[in-house]
């Protein structure tokens, strides 16, 4: 998914749940994250209000990860293992 206007903002880092649904509606995605349209890049599961972790973007591509903390922590290794091939 492309969401140009939110990638080229600068980084936020978190959100609290009472403006979850505002960025998702910012970001265009409330709905389709409503009816599953999306899952999680790791584990594949579907992604709900409930269970959203973190939203990924990963150059213009919009992705999202579950609140499943080995999802979390695939992601943090990998982004570890990239940076540090680029070093």
């Amino acid at each position: 998914m492309r969401k140009k206007r939110w990638i080229e903002r600068e980084k936020l880092d978190a959100v609290h749940d009472d403006d979850l649904e505002a960025l998702l509606t910012s970001l265009g995605i409330l709905d389709e994250i409503k009816v599953g349209k999306h899952h999680c890049i790791v584990c594949g599961v579907q992604i709900t209000l409930d269970n959203l972790g973190a939203i990924y973007p990963k150059g213009k591509i919009i992705s999202f990860i579950c609140d499943r903390v080995a999802c979390s922590r695939e992601i943090i290794v990998t982004e570890k293992e990239l940076n540090h091939e680029l070093d």
